[in-house]
């Protein structure tokens, strides 16, 4: 498996988009979550990407990468799912959905 940055972050948004199609994840509802600083629904994601971080940790260090490429890409992975959360949170503003 040859495995990117760009890679890392596409699997990152593959996943918000497993989760919400499994979930039926409401983002309005989420914004106004989000809003209310509910640290539930943070506490939830944090769990997400810190076992997807992990899980990819112990994938990529299988594949004999070295520890520094492997902290560059689960950093790309975290970070990508939180922009890409963020967008879609906040993508329910004006435009009334997220596109």
């Amino acid at each position: 498996m040859s495995v990117t940055m760009t890679g890392m972050k596409q699997r990152a948004v593959d996943r918000l988009d497993q989760l919400e199609r499994e979930n039926e994840i409401d983002w309005p509802a989420l914004k106004g979550l989000s809003e209310g600083s509910d640290p539930t629904a943070l506490q939830v994601f944090e769990g997400e990407v810190q076992g997807a971080v992990n899980w990819w940790r112990s994938e990529l260090r299988q594949l004999g990468l070295q520890a520094e490429q492997v902290e560059r890409l689960v950093g790309a992975y975290a970070e990508a799912f939180w922009v890409e959360l963020r967008r879609r949170v906040l993508a329910f503003g004006d435009q009334g959905g997220c596109s």
